[in-house]
C-alpha cells in the first residue's frame, strides 16, 4: 500500500469518526431533550394510552318533609359501558346488552364497535338485578360501574316541588334544580390500566377517588297535609272535569308552604312519559305542539307560573288597603242597584240586574259586590291604592326557592285608564300567580305581614343529619296594622259564614273569600270559561292554617267560587286543622292520640299507603298479595285510637285473576278508577255513593268481569 492509498485509507477512517462522533452527538441532545425537556408531557401521553378514568357518580342528597320522612333518596344501581378495542364478538356482545337493557340493538352495536372511543356509556340507572345478570355473562370489554339514581317515596307526591333529575343526575326542576349545587355532591372516579390495544388490564390495581356526597334537604312540606291536599284535588278533578285543580297549604305566621299539589300532573319515575289525564286536560292549548314541547310545559311549575285573575279574592287587598289608610270603616255605606257607570260604561254586578241596595264594608264584603268595591278604589285614589299593591307584593317575584317564578302582570299606574283601574278593585284586569296570591292574602290577615314564601327549612351535613344552614322567617315589609289584619278575620269569618257550600263546616272556625274569574282569552273575556277560587284561613281569630284553591275551567251549570272552590278548601282545612291538633312531635303507632281519621287509602298503590299511614303515625298489616292496589281496609275515616292494627287488602294488578275490592263508601269517580287500574269493568246504578255490589268483596273473578255497583245519594 502506498503512501496515497495510506491517505485515503486515514481520510475514510477520520470520516467515519466524525459520522460516528456526530451521530452519538445528535442521540446524547435527543436523549437530553426527551429525558429533560419532554419527560413530563412524554409521561402524560404514555399514562394516557396505558390507563383510562372512569366517573364515579356522586350520592346526591337526601330530601325530606317537615317532620323528617323520606320524600326522594338516592336508590343504589349500575352504569353499564363498554371498552370497544376490548370487545372479542361484538355481535353477541351486542345482542346481548340490547335484549338485556331493552335497547336498539343498532344502537349498541355502534357503540361497541366504535374503537375510536376508549370507552362508552351504554345505559345508567340500571337495577342492579340486571347488572348482576350482565356480569355473570362475563362478556370481554364489559364494564360495571356502581351508579345511584333517584328513588320516591311517590312518584307523583308533590311532584312540582320535587322535581327530577337527568340521566346525568343533575337536577332538572324543582327543588333538584334550584338546589343542585347543594345536593349534587362532586364525582369520584377509578382509573385502570389499558394495554396497547386498549384492553383492561384484569390483574392491574385501580386507583379510586371516593365521591363526595351531596348535603340533605329538610322541606316544609307536610306529608300528611300534602296527602289531603292532593286527595281533595284529584278529587275535585273528578267531579268538575276542569283543566286542573291548584291547592296550596300554608302557615300564613311563618311563610311555610305545608302543601302543593296539582292534578293533573305527571309521575317523577318516568317524567318524559305523559298521562292520559294532562293530555285529556290540555288537549285545545296543546295542539299542534311536538312532545317535547308539551313536556316543558307540562313540567313548568304551576304555582310559581301561571297567571290568572283572581277576581273577588282580591276585595280582601282592596277592602284592607282602604281600612289601613281610614278612607272607609266598618260602619260606611256603599249602595249597589246592579251596576256603577264609570267613564261611560256600565260596569255590572255579580247579581246584575238585581242590586245589593244599602250595605256595609262587611255586607259589602260578604256579599262580594263589585260596585262597592269600585267606590272603594275610587275613595282611595290611584296613587294611595297602587301602593298597597306594590306593598302587597303584587308585579314581582315572591322569591321563593322554586324554579319558573313569574312576577305576575301589572298595569304601571301613570299607564291605566279610569275604567281598568276601578276594576282592579274587585280583581279584575291584573295577574298574579297562585304563590304571589296566597302570600299577599297572608298578610291581610296574620298581623300584616308579608313574608318571603319557605319551602326548605334546613340544609343538613350527609354524614351526620347535623343541620348547616337553617331557613328563617323573613319579613319583606309591614303591609298594614295589627289592628286592621283583625279587622279583616273578622270580615273574612262573617264572609265564610255566608258561604252555602260549606254548611257542613260551620262548626269550624274558618274565615275565606271566595272568586270567580271570567278568563281573557285572545284579548277578551269569556263567558263561559272561568277560574274558580278560595282563600280561607282557620282559625280565623288566630290563622295557624291558610289555603289557596283554584280550580281552573271547571265544568258544569254552577262553576263559582262558592260552588266549586269552597268546599275544598274548607274540606283541606278541616283535615289539616284536626290533623295539627292532634300530631306528636314524632307520631309512633304507639303514642299517636286519638281523634284522628284514618284516611281511605282504597285505590292507591300499596306503597304510597304505607308512606300515608307511616306519616300518620298509623299501625296497619297487610294480607293478600305483598304489592299492587289496596282493594280493602279494616277501618275507613273511623278515630284511630292507640294500639289499633289496620288491616290491609292488597291485591296485585299483574294476575288474571283478581280478588273483587270492597267498594262500600266510595264515589263513583273513584270506584270506576280502582277497577280500571284492576282491569275490572264498571256498571253503574245511580248515583252517589256506593251502597253495594252485585260481586261480594272478596270474591275471586277473571280479568274483565263487569261489576255493578249501586250508589245513592246520602244525606
Amino acid at each position: 500500500m502506498n503512501s496515497m492509498q495510506k491517505k485515503q485509507v486515514y481520510k475514510r477512517i477520520i470520516i467515519a469518526v466524525v459520522v460516528i462522533a456526530a451521530f452519538f452527538c445528535i442521540l446524547a441532545v435527543r436523549l437530553v431533550i426527551i429525558q429533560i425537556f419532554q419527560a413530563e408531557d412524554l409521561a402524560s401521553r404514555q399514562e394516557s394510552y396505558m390507563t383510562r378514568n372512569i366517573e364515579i357518580t356522586a350520592k346526591r342528597g337526601t330530601i325530606y318533609d317537615s317532620e323528617m320522612n323520606v320524600l326522594v333518596q338516592d336508590a343504589s344501581c349500575s352504569k353499564i359501558s363498554v371498552f370497544p378495542n376490548s370487545i372479542e364478538d361484538p355481535q353477541a356482545t351486542a345482542s346481548f346488552l340490547a335484549e338485556t337493557l331493552g335497547l336498539d340493538y343498532d344502537d349498541v352495536y355502534a357503540d361497541v364497535t366504535n374503537t375510536e372511543a376508549s370507552y362508552i356509556t351504554i345505559k345508567k340507572g340500571v337495577d342492579n338485578a340486571t347488572a348482576l345478570k350482565i356480569k355473570e355473562a362475563d362478556l370481554a370489554g364489559v364494564d360495571i360501574t356502581e351508579d345511584t339514581k333517584r328513588h320516591y317515596s311517590d312518584s307523583t307526591f308533590a311532584q312540582y316541588v320535587l322535581g327530577f333529575t337527568g340521566t346525568d343526575h343533575t337536577g332538572l326542576y324543582g327543588l333538584e334544580a334550584v338546589f343542585n349545587d347543594v345536593l349534587g355532591g362532586e364525582n369520584g372516579s377509578k382509573t385502570v390500566l389499558t394495554d396497547s390495544a386498549g384492553r383492561i388490564i384484569e390483574s392491574a390495581s385501580v386507583v379510586q377517588k371516593e365521591a363526595t356526597a351531596g348535603s340533605n334537604l329538610v322541606t316544609t312540606i307536610n306529608s300528611v297535609i300534602q296527602y289531603y291536599a292532593e286527595s281533595a284535588a284529584y278529587d275535585a278533578y273528578l267531579t268538575y272535569k276542569p283543566q286542573r285543580v291548584l291547592i296550596l297549604v300554608s302557615d300564613p305566621n311563618t311563610g311555610d308552604v305545608l302543601a302543593m299539589a296539582a292534578y293533573p300532573g305527571y309521575s317523577l319515575d318516568d317524567p318524559w312519559q305523559i298521562p292520559s289525564d294532562y293530555a285529556t286536560s290540555f288537549s285545545s292549548t296543546l295542539e299542534g305542539m311536538d312532545t317535547a314541547s308539551v313536556q316543558l310545559e307540562m313540567w313548568k311549575n304551576p304555582f310559581t307560573s301561571l297567571l290568572y285573575e283572581p277576581g273577588s279574592t282580591f276585595k280582601v287587598i282592596t277592602a284592607s288597603s282602604a281600612l289601613e289608610e281610614n278612607v272607609v270603616s266598618l260602619d260606611s255605606s256603599f249602595y249597589c242597584n246592579g251596576y256603577l257607570e264609570v267613564g261611560g260604561v256600565k260596569i255590572k254586578c255579580h247579581v246584575y240586574p238585581n242590586g245589593h241596595g244599602s250595605q256595609n264594608l262587611t255586607e259589602a264584603v260578604v256579599n262580594s259586590c263589585n260596585p262597592a268595591m269600585m267606590n272603594v278604589a275610587m275613595q282611595m285614589g290611584p296613587d294611595v291604592f297602587y301602593k298597597y299593591i306594590y306593598d302587597y307584593g303584587f308585579g314581582e317575584a315572591t322569591g321563593i326557592n322554586l324554579d319558573g317564578e313569574e312576577s305576575g302582570i301589572l298595569t304601571v299606574n301613570q299607564d291605566i285608564n279610569v275604567v281598568d283601574y276601578v276594576t282592579l278593585g274587585f280583581g279584575q284586569g291584573l295577574a298574579v300567580t297562585p304563590i304571589q296570591m296566597l302570600q299577599a292574602l297572608n298578610a291581610a290577615i296574620n298581623g300584616g305581614e308579608l313574608l318571603y314564601p319557605n319551602i326548605v327549612k334546613y340544609i343538613l351535613d350527609p354524614e351526620t343529619n347535623d343541620i348547616t344552614y337553617t331557613y328563617e322567617k323573613q319579613v319583606v315589609r309591614q303591609v298594614i296594622s295589627q289592628e286592621t289584619s283583625q279587622t279583616m278575620q273578622q270580615i273574612l269569618y262573617a264572609t265564610a259564614q255566608n258561604i252555602y257550600s260549606i254548611s257542613d263546616y260551620k262548626d269550624l272556625p274558618i274565615g275565606g273569600k271566595t272568586g270567580t274569574a271570567q278568563k281573557f282569552i285572545n284579548g277578551q273575556y269569556t263567558q263561559s270559561l272561568y277560574v274558580s277560587s278560595f282563600y280561607g284561613m282557620i282559625p280565623y281569630n288566630d290563622p295557624q292554617l291558610s289555603v289557596l284553591v283554584i280550580v281552573d275551567e271547571a265544568s258544569g251549570w254552577n262553576t263559582t267560587g262558592s260552588a266549586v272552590a269552597a268546599p275544598i278548601g274548607a274540606r283541606v282545612l278541616s283535615e289539616a286543622y284536626s290533623y295539627l291538633l292532634t300530631k306528636q312531635d314524632v307520631p309512633t303507632s304507639a303514642d299517636v292520640e286519638s281523634g284522628i281519621k284514618i284516611p281511605d287509602v282504597r285505590g292507591r298503590q300499596l306503597s304510597e299507603a304505607e308512606n300515608i299511614f307511616k306519616a300518620f303515625g298509623i299501625d296497619y298489616s297487610i294480607t293478600g298479595d305483598q304489592e299492587g292496589i289496596v282493594t280493602a281496609q279494616s277501618a275507613v275515616q273511623s278515630e284511630y285510637q292507640s294500639g289499633m292494627t289496620v288491616v290491609l287488602t292488597v291485591t296485585s294488578q299483574n294476575s288474571d285473576q283478581i280478588t273483587v275490592p270492597d267498594l262500600s263508601g266510595m264515589s263513583v269517580q273513584k270506584v270506576n278508577s280502582m277497577l280500571t287500574q284492576l282491569g275490572l269493568s264498571l256498571n253503574v246504578q245511580g248515583g252517589g255513593i256506593a251502597v253495594s255490589q252485585d260481586v261480594k268483596a272478596g270474591s275471586v273473578v277473571d280479568k274483565g268481569t263487569t261489576i255493578t255497583v249501586t250508589f245513592k245519594y246520602i244525606e
